[in-house]
């Protein structure tokens, strides 16, 4: 309510509001490449007479406090693309969730209600035969560099996205790959190299998430 008892009201003055808090939403903005990339959009479900988005595939989505992300998770789905920012170049991405998962669980949690701030993890696309590598083992332009027969060679990488501390690798590295993790100044083509620690890794397909390969570090062998 926003009136006192016995207050006068002008025409039009907002008096009641009332929410349904049997269903919650959560309005998430994307970078438009992010979304291209990364979003599971349906096949079909678009009206071909619309100019808009297809439908969104309802996978689960993990909701966390940001106060207590560990203690307060909560579970929703991607629900619809709600609008287009031009001038952000972002698109917003509604997940809903059902009142009943928004409750707290037991008695020292809270439950999710309007004005938290959350973190929203949305499964993406997965991605074949990728390596996820420490991200300062790649510069800014995709340059990166190998152990080849104990010299050192450059060799260019394409990176799909950050994830933390690390980058997703989709090109560039095949399996047995020796990767120098050292960051290096002012490195010379053909460098004699003495590797320090050389671990094996293996390279996959992410099960489900924006991308989840499994690494290939430490100036490891990238293996199939």
């Amino acid at each position: 309510m926003t009136l006192e008892e016995n207050q006068f009201v002008a025409p039009g003055a907002a008096v009641l509001t009332l929410a349904d808090d049997s269903i919650l939403e959560i309005s998430v903005p994307l970078d438009s490449r992010e979304a291209r990339n990364w979003l599971r959009f349906k096949d079909e479900g678009a009206n071909p007479a619309d100019a808009w988005f297809r439908d969104l595939e309802p996978v689960p989505v993990e909701i966390r406090w940001t106060e207590d992300p560990e203690g307060h998770v909560w579970e929703g789905i991607a629900h619809r693309v709600e609008k287009f920012d031009e001038q952000t170049r972002t698109v917003t991405v509604a997940v809903r969730i059902l009142g009943g998962n928004a409750q707290r669980r037991d008695a020292d949690s809270l439950p999710l209600v309007q004005g938290m701030f959350c973190e929203v993890r949305i499964p993406g696309k997965a991605i074949e035969g990728a390596y996820r590598i420490p991200a300062s083992a790649v510069s800014f332009d995709g340059l990166a560099y190998l152990a080849v027969d104990g010299r050192l060679k450059t060799i260019r990488l394409t990176r799909a996205i950050n994830i933390g501390e690390e980058a997703v690798i989709t090109e560039g590295l095949n399996p047995g790959d020796i990767l120098v993790t050292t960051r290096l100044v002012n490195p010379l083509e053909n460098t004699a190299l003495e590797i320090v620690n050389s671990t094996s890794s293996q390279s996959g397909g992410a099960p489900g998430g924006p991308a989840e390969p499994v690494p290939a570090t430490e100036g490891g062998a990238a293996t199939p």
